[in-house]
Order: structure tokens, then C-alpha cells, then sequence
């Protein structure tokens, strides 16, 4: 149950998590650097939420001993795109631990990417632009992954990523 809460918090983060990824996919023939650091980063914290529901998924395939670690790396990740340390869910999952094991560290997420995608780097190339937004939309596609469900609507223009709509995002707002 424990899990399930969590996964169901982590993945809140999604919307905000697939904005950075794309942004940051799409300055790969700009700045490089920027785009293997960064998006590094993110499919890093992705992964580590797509851990958690494995371990949700398969719970006897999973010694329950690790959700401890995975929260302590989770949370960073959930405050990192919510940017609420405070959030009532981290509290109370928080609370949960501390009745059976020593304190949590303090939360210190790293920070999202900032960089902004200047119109002109979306505007210069748009065939390799969109086998970029392709590339991250195959590494989110999952079959419970319900890109039309209430977590996205904050998506803005991107009803489904294998849609036609997701190459008519505006690049200021992503």
C-alpha cells in the first residue's frame, strides 16, 4: 500500500519530467554538452520512478527492504518538479519511515533544467525535430502510461505523444 502511494505521487511529476525532456531532446544539434548532461539527469529520475513500479507491480518478485532507498532518491525527484518539500503526501510517507527506521536525510533535490529552447533552434530543422520529440515519445511509451488521463492535463498541446498534435508544441512553453 506503502508503494502504491508512492508510485502514485512520483508519477504526478510526469507532465513537468516529459516538458524538461523534450525541451532538452530537441537542443541536442545545438548544445550538446547541455543535452548529454541534462537529459542524463532526467532519464535517470524517470528510471528510478519506473523502479518503483516494477516493485509495485511485481511485489513478490521484490525484497520490500529497498523501498526505503528508493524513497530517499524518490523524494528529491518529486520535489524537484513539484518544488514542494513540504508536500503533504512526502510528509506523511516521510512519517511512515521514521516509525521503523532511523530519520531520512534532508531533502536536497537538484535543480531542473533552465535553459530555455530559443525559437530559432525549433524553427531550424524541423525533420530532425521531429525524429527528436519520436525518440522521447518511444521512452515514454508505456501501456500504463494513459498520456490522456487527469495527471496530464497540464500538458497544455500534447494530447498523446503519438499523436500529430505533440509537433505543434509551443516551444516557449515547454
Amino acid at each position: 500500500m506503502l508503494a502504491k502511494e508512492m508510485l502514485d505521487l512520483c508519477e504526478t511529476v510526469f507532465p513537468k519530467m516529459l516538458k524538461d525532456m523534450l525541451r532538452i531532446a530537441l537542443m541536442r544539434p545545438y548544445d550538446f554538452n547541455y543535452y548529454k548532461n541534462e537529459f542524463r539527469v532526467i532519464t535517470e529520475d524517470y528510471a528510478d520512478i519506473s523502479l518503483l513500479r516494477s516493485l509495485v507491480l511485481n511485489p513478490e518478485r521484490w525484497d520490500w527492504g529497498y523501498l526505503k532507498p528508493y524513497w530517499r532518491d524518490l523524494r528529491n525527484v518529486v520535489v524537484k518538479y513539484n518544488g514542494n518539500p513540504k508536500d503533504p503526501r512526502i510528509v506523511a510517507i516521510d512519517k511512515h519511515f521514521s516509525l521503523f527506521f532511523w530519520g531520512l536525510p534532508k531533502i536536497n533535490p537538484r535543480p531542473r533544467p533552465s535553459k530555455a529552447l530559443p525559437r530559432k533552434w525549433w524553427d531550424s530543422n524541423p525533420t530532425e525535430r521531429d525524429e527528436l520529440i519520436a525518440t522521447v515519445a518511444e521512452s515514454w511509451w508505456f501501456e500504463h502510461l494513459d498520456i490522456n488521463n487527469q495527471r496530464f492535463e497540464d500538458m497544455e498541446d500534447i494530447e498523446c505523444l503519438g499523436s500529430k498534435r505533440v509537433h505543434s508544441i509551443n516551444p516557449t512553453i515547454i
